[in-house]
């Protein structure tokens, strides 16, 4: 298919999804405070606290196991100070995407994608910081975010994707190559409609655009390369859309780790097998806590 056809294609469904969700203006708005290294940690947390939910649902996600803090926080004020801005900046943008899209697809709940983008959010910081690269939190958001394209394919258009889940539940075909084939257009097709009207990094859209293939990867391939191999550590421990995709990985062998070790030779000696079975804890971990900040009852709207 040529660029022109994909792009009406990709306009045409973006199309059903407007008006497009957008960040609550609370969550923007602590966004830009939070930039800066002088920040007051007063003001943040004042922004934070001009909305409840956002309040309640923070607190619920810095107090589970993946923050590693050693008592429970009640405050975002403590919340900041233990953690620091960078994290903050990654806690507001998970939980301000839970509550922007809505699930409307009865077959493909929207919160599998957040579970899966979670997952692969804290396994591509965790990689990140095992591979020295430079910035965990864009790691984390770049995992976060990096099947965001899934959102407006799988809730906007439910025919067409009930197809899609066909023949991912067969078990021939992967996401990508099933929405491929039955709508022309992938979830990574629309990394630059996100870039334009969300204002994404131009690293995050390559992440969007190429965590199927790495090896294309030119801004920041290790971004993209970390991203990737968390996609694929998700799937294989069951952060796999409630679909038992098959899969057969061999780690080593895959270009994604081949080129982190070139950033990080240490690599080459650690035990992916252990590795990947300590992965277990933090996925029922994801689940429970996706599930509590979707669905749960928050007091703040009592």
């Amino acid at each position: 298919m040529d660029n022109v056809k994909k792009e009406m294609l990709i306009d045409a469904y973006v199309a059903r999804a407007t008006p497009m969700p957008t960040l609550p203006a609370s969550a923007v708005r602590i966004l830009e405070l939070s930039k800066g290294d002088e920040t007051d940690v007063e003001e943040i947390a004042d922004a934070v606290m001009t909305d409840k939910v956002l309040t309640a649902r923070m607190i619920r996600l810095v107090n589970s196991a993946f923050w590693g803090l050693r008592r429970q926080v009640t405050s975002i004020r403590e919340a900041i100070v233990y953690l620091g801005l960078h994290q903050i900046r990654s806690i507001v943008l998970t939980t301000s995407l839970f509550n922007t899209f809505e699930s409307k697809n009865p077959h493909f709940d929207v919160t599998h994608i957040w579970e899966h983008g979670l997952g692969c959010a804290m396994i591509s910081r965790r990689i990140a910081k095992m591979a020295g690269y430079k910035d965990l939190e864009k790691a984390y958001i770049a995992g976060l975010m990096h099947d965001i394209g899934k959102v407006i394919l799988s809730q906007y258009s439910l025919q067409e994707y009930d197809r899609v889940l066909e023949l991912v539940r067969l078990g021939d075909h992967t996401f990508y190559d099933a929405e491929t084939e039955i709508l022309g257009v992938n979830h990574t097709d629309f990394a630059t409609w996100f870039k334009t009207q969300w204002g994404f990094a131009e690293e995050l859209a390559e992440v969007i655009a190429m965590h199927h293939s790495p090896e294309k990867a030119v801004l920041d391939p290790y971004l993209v390369c970390i991203v990737n191999l968390a996609d694929l550590f998700s799937s294989l421990r069951g952060l796999d859309y409630e679909m038992t995709q098959n899969m057969m990985v061999v780690f080593r062998e895959e270009y994604a780790w081949k080129k982190i070790v070139e950033l990080s030779p240490n690599l080459e000696q650690t035990d992916l097998k252990r590795f990947t079975f300590e992965l277990d804890a933090m996925i029922d971990e994801v689940k429970q806590t996706v599930q509590e900040i979707y669905h749960q009852q928050d007091d703040a709207e009592v």
